[in-house]
């Protein structure tokens, strides 16, 4: 099956720092196969048979091993991944006006898991939805604060503004 795996604060810090030539190294070694690593930011896709749990515990696991850090992975099929834009709770005229109003975006949280309290986000944001395992925030808000909104609620997950979401599903098109 084809999957992508959505990496979390691979590249902010001194101590969480995976180059990605790294980590296509390290899919390698796990026994995946056509490995492919877009942005700088940690989207890798790749093939396996085993299933997103399987693969997120090895990845999770053999990063501590290697880099001695803890940096949460979400595991997506490639369809379910193509789905995100399909699923978008907000029409795209209501994002393009709340860009050119507030200077909002549309950021999606790719989520471990549902949240134990999606109702807490109201104290952070206004617009939001969730939809299967992804939550769909509009916002002026940058991606950073976003992703210590969801730790202080203890909330799982990786973010990815809207036109990267777009430019990895268009590569996967191709």
């Amino acid at each position: 099956m084809d999957y992508i795996a959505l990496f979390q604060r691979i590249k902010i810090g001194k101590h969480d720092k995976i180059k990605m030539i790294e980590l296509e190294y390290l899919f390698k070694v796990l026994g995946f196969q056509d490995i492919n690593v877009y942005y700088q930011n940690g989207n890798v896709v790749f093939k396996s048979d085993k299933s997103e749990t399987e693969i997120r515990k090895l990845i999770e696991k053999e990063i501590i091993i290697r880099y001695h850090c803890t940096i949460p992975v979400i595991i997506r099929t490639i369809d379910d991944f193509k789905l995100v834009l399909l699923n978008c709770p907000f029409p795209e005229a209501k994002i393009e006006m709340a860009n050119q109003i507030r200077g909002a975006e549309l950021f999606i949280v790719f989520l471990k898991q549902a949240p134990k309290c999606i109702d807490c986000l109201q104290q952070f944001y206004a617009e939001y939805k969730i939809v299967q395992r992804e939550l769909y925030i509009l916002t002026r808000k940058v991606a950073a604060n976003l992703l210590k909104h969801l730790t202080i609620l203890d909330i799982h997950a990786t973010v990815r503004d809207l036109r990267t979401v777009k430019k990895i599903i268009n590569i996967l098109n191709k």
